[in-house]
């Protein structure tokens, strides 16, 4: 039976409040994903970013440091109240406690869009949700980023899903298993380019 956006939220909140202490702890592996990945996103100075599924914030303040005007999203309280530390003077940086699955911004409000290492945490119905969701809320042919683990040779694969299970919600096994590219066109989105970065992730734009 499909899981529904409020079982996903009411999880989402109690696994995160546990793992939001310890999640800066990764931090060392993420300044130069996020350096990368934001300048992967072709957006003109000023135009104004959706991070959904934020966590503590990284992306979006590096979105904000190149100069966006950044609204970061996601569910968890503990999430957001760590991510407020990383507004600076002179960023233009907010973060909002909502539902990615329902985003309460109207249509066309953003001129790019952007998820890091979250759709792994959603159940496939919630995925396909959350993208449509970001496709509603970035304009015209504003780019919608999405930052994921990379596909692995199968012994690789085998060895970092070990390691990754220790710390990932329920949801990431059957992510796994799954194609982005099938995902997205679920949702109605094309790949229009991708990359790999440090050999373990991909960034995708889509459209």
């Amino acid at each position: 039976m499909p899981e529904t956006i409020s079982a996903h939220e009411d999880y989402n909140k109690k696994f995160f409040a546990g793992v939001a202490p310890f999640y800066d702890l990764l931090r060392f592996v993420f300044p130069p994903l996020r350096r990368k990945a934001a300048s992967f996103l072709c957006a003109p100075r000023g135009s104004k970013i959706i991070d959904v599924a934020t966590g503590t914030g990284d992306q979006a303040a590096e979105f904000a440091r190149r100069r966006y005007s950044v609204t970061g999203v996601d569910l968890s309280g503990a999430m957001l109240e760590r991510a407020r530390h990383r507004i600076k003077p002179g960023l233009k940086l907010e973060f909002t406690q909502a539902n990615a699955a329902c985003l309460p911004f109207g249509d066309n409000s953003f001129d790019g869009s952007s998820i890091s290492l979250a759709l792994h945490d959603m159940p496939r119905e919630i995925e396909v949700q959350v993208l449509k969701e970001m496709r509603r809320v970035t304009r015209g042919r504003g780019e919608i980023l999405i930052v994921e683990y990379a596909d692995l040779s199968k012994g690789i694969k085998s060895v970092l899903n070990s390691l990754i299970r220790l710390y990932e919600s329920k949801y990431y096994r059957d992510f796994a298993r799954r194609d982005l590219g099938k995902l997205l066109a679920d949702a109605g989105l094309t790949i229009r380019r991708q990359k790999n970065i440090m050999g373990i992730f991909r960034a995708v734009v889509a459209g």
